[in-house]
């Protein structure tokens, strides 16, 4: 169980360094949240500043941090439905359910 939650750890690091990059190069390369639909900003909360908030979470607590990105996940696609298939957001907040699941069997 060490080696599985210390790759979880690993992981849910790399996930939270790739979002930083990907929000920095969109706000850097001069997209900017202006002229986005209601609907599309709301969603940008919740992916991807709702699962990286959830993912930082998790490197000190995972119970919560798992909560809040699965949450997080959930809410984002009930605002962007035709995204629940993308692989790429899928793997960014696998780590999220990997972590409430280590941090259930931790409470038990």
């Amino acid at each position: 169980m060490k080696w599985f939650k210390k790759l979880v750890f690993i992981w849910t690091l790399l996930n939270i360094l790739f979002i930083l990059y990907f929000v920095g190069a969109h706000v850097i390369s001069g997209l900017s949240l202006i002229g986005m639909e209601s609907r599309e900003m709301i969603a940008f909360i919740f992916f991807p500043i709702g699962v990286f908030t959830g993912l930082l979470a998790s490197l000190k607590e995972p119970f919560y941090g798992g909560i809040i990105t699965v949450i997080s996940l959930a809410a984002f696609y009930t605002c962007m439905p035709s995204t629940i298939l993308n692989v790429w957001i899928n793997l960014l907040a696998l780590p999220g359910f990997l972590n409430l699941i280590i941090g259930i069997k931790e409470r038990s």
